[in-house]
């Protein structure tokens, strides 16, 4: 059984080149993920989610993402980008 996590970690959503979705490390599915994501929150409701999406792919992928993330009690939708995740590094 999974704990619900604070919003002091960061929460990523990320889809490979693959298609393949993940939570942080968790794998899971576009279906799965609005109930796996609001059972991690748990009652937060101030929490941002971070999405990575491969650039290859079509940009319908990253809309799903955004609309499944927006079904959950998180507060906001931040999209990574290539530059963004460059400047995260420096």
């Amino acid at each position: 059984m999974m704990k619900s996590r604070s919003c002091g970690e960061a929460w990523v959503v990320r889809v490979d080149k693959k298609e393949s979705w993940y939570l942080n490390t968790t794998k899971t599915s576009s279906q799965e993920l609005p109930g796996l994501l609001h059972q991690q929150l748990g009652g937060e409701t101030q929490c941002a989610v971070y999405l990575d999406v491969d650039p290859s792919l079509n940009y319908g992928i990253a809309i799903r993402a955004v609309d499944a993330i927006q079904t959950t009690q998180a507060k906001a939708v931040v999209l990574l980008t290539p530059q963004t995740k460059k400047l995260v590094t420096q």
